[in-house]
Parts: structure tokens; sequence; C-alpha cells
């Protein structure tokens, strides 16, 4: 069994769970230990959200043992869409009630809500936590407000130029919509972004250590970090509560995890497969 109280971040959480909603990542998993509650899903182009809270952090914690569960999480947004600028929650369940006791308090007026969010039946098996199974040896900061502004231009771009109009007829055509990837260059020195054709973008280079910070390991060839803004929204509102944002990557360019620190409730992180050769 586990039970947790948030006060007051009930707010907190559902900013967390929005960018889950917007990549259409609906079945979601939440994961529970002692030391941290994870929640986990898999959107569209097999991009990977991760939601880790620290207990630390909660008003109140308990887990008589490891639990992983599975969960509508547009039921859990639409009851967190109740929650007011001062209300307190609490979440708990366990494998055998078939469901999540989901309860709100508004700290002001003592109004409370209670529902039962249903536990998903799961004939697969559980999703993998990605930060268990990657090591990643490069690691770059970014201001967040300016990963965002390149997210944007990205996205606009994308629209812009990316669309391809098939006429069939004078009456009829159809849109085939080209999703486009962009990498982070990574050097030991700077940063500059290139689209999926490894065109730099028009946006200034990043120096180390003035504009960003780079760690790791680095080597004569620049490395590669690759991430599609199919979710591109989403990637910048997981952002809106981080002063920087981390690029992680592998220093073969492969696995890449966007990690974007979320106030005190804990990190938001997106898990971006290896692009296709």
């Amino acid at each position: 069994m586990f039970q947790f109280t948030l006060d007051p971040c009930a707010l907190l959480l559902r900013q967390a769970v929005t960018p889950f909603i917007e990549a259409e990542a609906y079945n979601g998993e939440i994961y529970v230990s002692p030391t941290v509650v994870t929640l986990i899903a898999e959107a569209s182009g097999s991009v990977v959200l991760v939601l880790r809270m620290k207990p630390c952090t909660f008003n109140s914690f308990t887990c008589t043992k490891n639990l992983s569960l599975g969960l509508d999480l547009r039921i859990l947004y639409s009851n967190l869409l109740r929650a007011k600028t001062h209300a307190f929650l609490r979440l708990s369940g366990d494998e055998t009630s078939g469901h999540i006791d989901f309860g709100l308090l508004d700290t002001r007026t003592l109004q409370g809500y209670r529902t039962h969010i249903p536990l998903l039946s799961r004939s697969n098996e559980m999703l993998p936590v990605p930060h268990l199974q990657y090591q990643f040896q490069v690691r770059v900061a970014i201001p967040a407000e300016q990963f965002r502004v390149i997210i944007m231009n990205l996205s606009q771009f994308e629209v812009a130029v990316l669309d391809n109009v098939m006429i069939h007829n004078p009456f009829s055509f159809t849109v085939t919509l080209h999703i486009i990837s962009v990498s982070a260059s990574v050097t030991d020195t700077q940063v500059r972004f290139l689209n999926g054709n490894g065109k730099i973008i028009p946006y200034p280079i990043l120096k180390k250590p003035e504009q960003c910070i780079i760690e790791g390991d680095v080597g004569a060839a620049p490395v590669s970090l690759v991430l599609n803004l199919r979710h591109a929204r989403a990637i910048m509102n997981a952002s809106v509560m981080s002063n920087m944002v981390w690029l992680l990557g592998q220093s073969n360019g492969s696995s890449v995890m966007l990690d974007c620190p979320f106030g005190k409730l804990g990190n938001l992180n997106y898990y971006f497969p290896k692009p296709e050769a």
C-alpha cells in the first residue's frame, strides 16, 4: 500500500501532468518505492515521459512495499482540474483495491472532494524506467527561457516549410506533415542547433561558460543529441518551472534525455528514441 499528501502542491502536480496529456501519453503507470514515486507513459513516436517525485518533498508519505499500478492519466488530470490554489492533495492505493483513492481539500474553505481512479488491467509487461537503463556521458545545460524560444521557432519552421502539399486534382488535395528533428551539436566549448537535414539553424551558437554548461565525455568530434518536435508544445510546457534544462546523451549520440527540473515536486524527463539510420 502507498499513501502520500501534497500540501499545497496539487496545482504543481497538475502542471506536471499537463505535458503527458498534450503528448497524448494517456496510459500511465505509477511506480512507488520508499525512495521515489515515478509516473511514466509512452507518447506517440516512442517518446517516453517520466515524472520523478522525491518523497522527502511530500507533506506525508507511506509505502509498505514497492508497487506498480496502471492508470488513465486523463482521469487523474480531470480530477486535478478541480484543485484550487490552496488545495491539499492525497493519493493512496494498492494492487488489490482496483483503484487509487483521490482526495482534495481546500485549506481555506475546508471543502473536500473525493473519488476513485480505476486501475488499468495490463496484459503487457510493465514499461521500463529509462533512467535505470541508460548511462549518459554528456550533459548540456541551457537556460530554460532560451530553450523554449528555440523550440518555438523550430516548431513554426516545421509548419511553414515542411508541409508537403500533393495536388490530385483542382478540387482536392492532401497535406503530408513531416516531423522535424533537431540536434544539438556539442563540442567541449559550444552548442549549436541543426535541423534534420544537417543545416545549421539561424540561432546564436551557445558558448561555454557564459551561455551554457557542458559536462562529460566530449571528444574531438562533436556529439549530436537528437530530439524531435512531434510534441513541441508539451516540451515547452515541461520547462516552465525550470531555470535551466538539461540535455543528457551518450558520447555516441544514441540515447537522449531532456531533463526539466519541476520546482520542489521533482523532475520531468523526456526520453527520445535512437534516430533511424
